[in-house]
């Protein structure tokens, strides 16, 4: 995998979070994937390198819940 240039101007990479999130972190050796939690305590990871849906795992701990917070 080669190096990609930064511009602070243009967006990579738009992920779509379907909750609010409160923290996010890049994995420490795989550049692509960031893992970040949810209000509700659900978990999320992307690979921002994937060239479909980025979002590849959650928890869904959230989806248990019986109402809206």
């Amino acid at each position: 995998m080669g190096f990609i240039t930064f511009d602070p101007g243009n967006a990579f990479k738009v992920l779509q979070a379907p909750a609010c999130l409160t923290t996010a972190k890049f994995h420490p050796t795989e550049a692509g994937l960031i893992t970040a939690g949810g209000h509700s305590g659900e978990i999320y990871v992307w690979n921002a390198f994937s060239d479909s849906d980025s979002l590849i795992a959650s928890s869904g701990v959230g989806s248990i819940h019986g109402h809206k917070v």
